[in-house]
């Protein structure tokens, strides 16, 4: 590929029915300091006025490629939709509702332009939203939940971390200490695969260990993005909602993590799958297992 034809960058924006936070964002997005891209952005068409809003910007700033879509895909075909049209040395996905400092992309390009081992950087991760503290024990909480919060807070900590080394030494981080928050970092897009990952529950974390084949992943030590917690992290959605959400296989109602599982195997080598058993056993007889009937527990009461 001549690199000399490529945009730098491409951001990839999907969105829908985001009219409560597109403005906001988009304005975000083109305030950068670092302002030599294009953004595409895919919206799913939708009850609000998120298509308006984004026709507006796209009016008023070059750098817009606005794709609107006859039908509603669902967020991960439109979150593989909006890489698969970049034409760009780096990519980034950007998140509807999620904030990036001023120079987020400046600082994030700058590692990866004079670090040639290194696929995706990132900077460390803030919350806003109500359920920033949601996973923090509280004197009231009963047995069941203490539980839940805790293995959750291991689980999927509201951290992310730099990954380096052998392979096997980046997935164990991974896999061990965050999962889908790296996704949301600046990428080499040819560190990304055409043919993205099918999707199922946690592909996004498949997406990630996918990336690290190619390299290391750096963590610039400063807060340099705001996820916001009222997303996929809101505990008032269930397990049962946001697999329906993503469209999930039959066995993923059993046994959610059963299909990342199994992609794990296939795709990391049984050398790392094995020397991760430990792990994937957690994820699913006890983390998958509860995950269950805390959802179930929660239907039951609203119900």
């Amino acid at each position: 590929m001549n690199e000399s034809k490529l945009d730098k960058l491409n951001i990839g924006l999907p969105v829908y029915n985001g009219e409560q936070f597109i403005r906001k964002r988009l304005e975000n997005i083109l305030s950068q300091t670092y302002s030599d891209f294009k953004l595409i952005i895919d919206v799913d068409p939708g009850t609000d006025k998120t298509v308006e809003i984004c026709k507006e910007f796209a009016e008023k700033d070059p750098r817009i490629e606005l794709i609107v879509q006859e039908k509603r895909m669902g967020w991960m075909w439109s979150f593989n939709f909006v890489f698969k049209q970049a034409n760009s040395k780096y990519f980034v996905w950007a998140g509807v509702d999620d904030i990036w400092s001023s120079d987020f992309l400046e600082k994030n390009i700058a590692v990866l332009d004079s670090n040639e081992d290194v696929v995706g950087s990132q900077g460390l991760i803030s919350h806003y939203g109500p359920w920033g503290d949601e996973f923090e024990s509280k004197s009231d909480d009963s047995i069941m939940v203490k539980f839940y919060k805790k293995f959750r807070r291991s689980f999927r900590p509201f951290v992310n971390s730099g990954a380096s080394g052998t392979f096997e030494q980046r997935v164990k981080i991974i896999l061990r200490k965050t999962a889908y928050y790296h996704v949301y970092g600046v990428f080499r897009t040819n560190s990304l695969y055409k043919k993205t990952v099918r999707e199922f529950f946690c592909w996004d974390w498949a997406t990630v260990l996918t990336i690290l084949k190619k390299g290391n992943f750096h963590l610039i030590d400063e807060v340099l993005i705001e996820l916001n917690t009222s997303g996929a992290s809101d505990p008032s959605i269930t397990l049962f909602t946001q697999l329906k959400t993503q469209k999930a296989h039959k066995n993923e109602y059993l046994l959610p993590y059963s299909s990342f599982t199994i992609w794990c195997a296939k795709n990391l080598g049984m050398k790392i799958f094995f020397k991760n058993l430990d792990y994937f056993l957690w994820l699913n007889c006890i983390l998958g297992v509860s995950s269950i009937l805390i959802s179930i527990m929660s239907s039951i009461k609203k119900n």
